[in-house]
C-alpha cells in the first residue's frame, strides 16, 4: 500500500492538529477505505478512524492490541497502538501484526487480534498515544539512535487481511467480536493501509 495525501489541517491548542483525510488499500483482494480524525486532547493525541469495505469478500483487520500481566492475562485495549518515528521524520501510529525482526528470538509472536469488517459495512475505532509522544515497539526493539523535540509528521496505519480458505482464528473470551488470530496465517497474509499525513508539530518525550 502506498501513503496517502496529506491531510488538511487546522491548528489548535499546544501546536497540535485537528485532521481529516481519506486514502484507499487497494490489491486483487480487497478495496478498503480508512478515513481519520485526528483531535488533541488533555495530555494526548487521539485518531478516530473509519474502515469501510468496498469489496466483495469479509476482511480481518488488526486492530486490537492487548497489555499482558505478568500472570500471563490478556486485557485488551481499544486505543492502544504500537508507536515510534520512521528514519524520514514520520511518527507512525500503528495497529498491526508486527513481524519478528530478522535475528530475534521469541518463544512466541504477538497474538493477532481481529475484527471482521464485512463487505459493505463500516467499522470504527481509535488510537491514543501521549503527549509528549513517545515510543512503543513490539518485541522491545530500540527506537532509532538520536532524539528531537518534535516531529512534524505523523501518520496511522492499520493491517488488514482477506478472508480465505485457510484462515484459522478463535473468539477472544469476555471482548464481543474480537478473535485471536493464527500468526503463520495473519503475518503473511496482511496488507497494510495508510492514512493520510498529518502535518503539525507534535513534541517527543525526551
Amino acid at each position: 500500500m502506498v501513503p496517502g495525501r496529506r491531510a488538511a489541517m487546522a491548528l489548535v491548542a499546544g501546536g497540535i492538529a485537528i485532521a481529516s483525510g481519506r486514502a484507499w488499500g487497494k490489491d486483487e483482494d480487497m478495496q478498503v477505505d480508512l478515513s481519520v480524525n485526528w483531535s488533541a486532547e488533555p495530555g494526548q493525541l487521539r485518531a478516530r478512524y473509519r474502515l469501510t469495505n468496498g469489496g466483495a469478500g469479509r476482511v480481518l483487520v488488526f486492530d486490537r492490541l492487548f497489555h499482558t500481566a505478568p500472570s500471563g492475562v490478556r486485557t485488551v485495549d481499544p486505543a492502544l497502538a504500537w508507536r515510534w518515528q520512521e528514519p524520514d521524520g514520520t511518527y507512525l501510529v500503528v495497529k498491526y501484526v508486527p513481524r519478528v525482526p530478522q535475528g530475534t528470538r521469541v518463544e512466541i509472536p504477538e497474538l493477532p487480534y481481529a475484527r471482521w469488517l464485512n463487505p459493505g459495512a463500516v467499522l470504527e475505532g481509535e488510537a491514543a498515544v501521549p503527549v509528549p509522544a513517545d515510543v512503543l515497539r513490539p518485541y522491545q526493539e530500540k527506537p532509532a539512535p538520536g532524539s528531537v523535540a518534535s516531529v512534524g509528521r505523523t501518520a496511522l496505519v492499520i493491517g488488514v487481511a482477506a478472508e480465505d480458505d485457510e484462515i484459522r482464528l478463535t473468539p477472544v473470551k469476555g471482548e464481543e467480536g474480537v478473535f485471536s488470530v493464527a500468526f503463520d496465517w495473519a503475518e503473511p497474509r496482511q496488507r497494510l493501509i495508510w492514512s493520510p499525513v498529518l502535518e503539525a508539530a507534535v513534541p517527543m518525550r525526551q
